[in-house]
């Protein structure tokens, strides 16, 4: 009963484009064909609530491709402009099992799955159609059903939604089989003499952007600042600049404008990218305006990624496996090895779509350590959202930080796959950068309560990790030791070695309040508040002596 539509302006096409990425990967597995059909002469962008249309639509095709075992499932979308106004019609067709007449209305009420028995090995826990149609009702609609028992089904309803841009949204389905492809074939470049500095203040995305180019062999520098940045172009020449935009202190705005007003600037001409989670309608025009080269949004899709680093890289600086081929094998093998893996093994948790995180993160390996990263800083990060919310207000500045710190914690929702989570966030980012209170106050404790629940639904994927057993603390000058190095790889921005020298530290069994605060460190560690760290690390060697006792 806390559900509200939150209007905003958005992308069609970018709406079913990200649908049907997520959906693939679960159809391919099954060897199912996925149809997306819609109408070419639909308006592109539109006002409404986009985060509650796509769950509807995903809700539907995930219960299509679960529920079939050959054949395809087809989502088309056709409409009609009234004025502003366009009157749209979704479906979502299968070649599944069927439903039974009698069983139609069961399929609307909490809890209650049909057959049982027949279904008995497939996941869920039947609140799908029911929480689908009731965000419907919110907008409006409502959810109708034709199916025939052994021959499919097909859920449709139809939504009305103001037309922001009437300009046509084209052939979608030609437009996503082209980037599947463009996908493919960029797999392959490789940059060893190329230099591309990261600018994000956040461990995980920076660990994240260099995962996702070690094939490519592109020399990658990274730091967790505006400030930082503008120390390394006046030192270094990079051939591209990848920077945040949501910074606390100086914002990638502001650090675009000083570095190019440097007189010692070393990279005057070299492309410089945002980076932003908030990919809103307008955003490229704003960039550009203020001296961007372009944008790109986060999580980083990493056929974006290369795409963006193929159109920006100096041309002698990329090389390829086999340039120019047209042989099909060849081809193949790419587009097999850069192909995002299903989400088989992975344990099913409520509010995470494994398939949309494996879109960014496509690794297992890597998306189970970028959620090992999300689990550990659960509690700390909620309670500095807390804190911000005791003062916000009162305080303009607590309502920024307030700001700063949900749309972090959005970046890192959307990054592992919680994207209901990740669109509450966003919510609340949006209430704090206009100022209502109003929205803050319904929905911050909702949210809080949501975002501190995944520390339960997350014990699973980071099980073996907390099962591993803890060495007794001997001798408290080895954590000293530790503790000084972490301080210097934090300081040169070595992300390999943080990570090695934080394992370390999370491998003794501490007392209480020591084993607080290295957990807090390990928080401070993943969002880079190198001050922060440098403050905490002086704090427990004067708690801890070399003799082992705790003072």
């Amino acid at each position: 009963g806390k559900l509200e539509i939150i209007n905003v302006e958005y992308d069609l096409s970018s709406m079913i484009h990200d649908i049907s990425n997520m959906i693939k990967a679960k159809a391919e597995a099954k060897k199912l064909k996925l149809e997306i059909c819609v109408d070419e002469s639909l308006p592109s962008k539109l006002y409404g609530d986009d985060v509650r249309v796509r769950q509807v639509l995903v809700n539907l095709l995930n219960n299509a491709v679960k529920y079939t075992k050959e054949g395809k499932v087809t989502l088309t979308v056709q409409g009609r402009i009234e004025g502003r106004k366009g009157i749209f019609d979704f479906s979502v067709e299968d070649t599944g099992i069927g439903i039974k007449e009698e069983d139609i209305e069961k399929l609307f009420k909490e809890f209650e799955r049909i057959e049982e028995k027949r279904n008995r090995n497939i996941e869920g826990t039947g609140l799908g159609i029911n929480i689908t149609t009731q965000l419907l009702q919110l907008m409006g609609s409502k959810l109708n059903v034709e199916s025939v028992y052994g021959e499919g089904s097909k859920f449709f309803f139809t939504l009305e939604q103001q037309i922001i841009d009437s300009t046509p949204v084209g052939n979608l389905e030609q437009r996503i089989k082209e980037q599947s492809e463009d996908y493919s074939y960029m797999a392959t470049f490789t940059a060893p003499e190329a230099k591309i500095l990261v600018v994000d203040d956040n461990l995980t995305n920076l660990k994240v952007f260099v995962n996702l180019l070690k094939y490519t062999k592109v020399n990658v520098d990274v730091v967790d600042s505006g400030k930082g940045c503008l120390e390394l172009v006046a030192a270094n020449h990079y051939d591209l600049i990848f920077l945040d935009h949501m910074m606390p202190e100086m914002d990638g705005i502001e650090t675009l404008h000083r570095m190019k007003e440097m007189d010692d600037n070393k990279c005057e001409r070299t492309p410089v990218i945002a980076l932003t989670a908030n990919a809103i309608t307008g955003a490229k025009e704003m960039y550009l305006r203020e001296g961007f080269d372009a944008f790109l949004p986060k999580p980083i899709n990493p056929d974006k990624l290369e795409q963006m680093i193929l159109r920006l890289l100096p041309r002698h600086l990329l090389k390829f496996d086999a340039e120019g081929t047209d042989d099909v094998e060849v081809l193949a093998e790419r587009r097999q090895a850069k192909a995002v893996p299903d989400d088989a093994g992975l344990p099913m948790i409520d509010g995470i779509d494994w398939s949309y995180g494996l879109m960014h993160l496509p690794d297992k390996e890597l998306l189970m350590e970028t959620v090992s990263d999300f689990y550990k800083a659960l509690n700390v990060e909620a309670d500095s959202l807390e804190g911000f919310y005791r003062e916000c207000k009162d305080s303009a500045e607590a309502l920024n930080q307030y700001r700063i710190k949900v749309h972090a914690m959005k970046s890192s929702a959307n990054l592992i796959g919680a994207i209901v989570l990740g669109g509450m966030a966003k919510v609340l980012e949006n209430a704090a950068r206009d100022g209502n209170i109003d929205i803050i106050d319904a929905m911050h404790d909702i949210f809080i309560a949501d975002w501190r629940s995944y520390r339960d639904k997350l014990k699973e994927c980071v099980k073996a990790e907390d099962e591993q057993p803890k060495e007794a603390v001997a001798d408290y000058s080895v954590i000293v030791e530790y503790l000084n190095e972490l301080n210097e790889a934090m300081e040169e921005m070595d992300i390999d070695a943080m990570d090695a020298v934080m394992a370390k530290l999370e491998a003794f069994d501490y007392e209480a309040s020591v084993q607080a605060d290295i957990e807090k460190l390990g928080v401070l560690v993943i969002n880079m508040d190198n001050e922060q760290a440098a403050v905490l690390i002086e704090e427990i060697i004067n708690k801890i002596n070399p003799g082992g006792d705790t003072i």
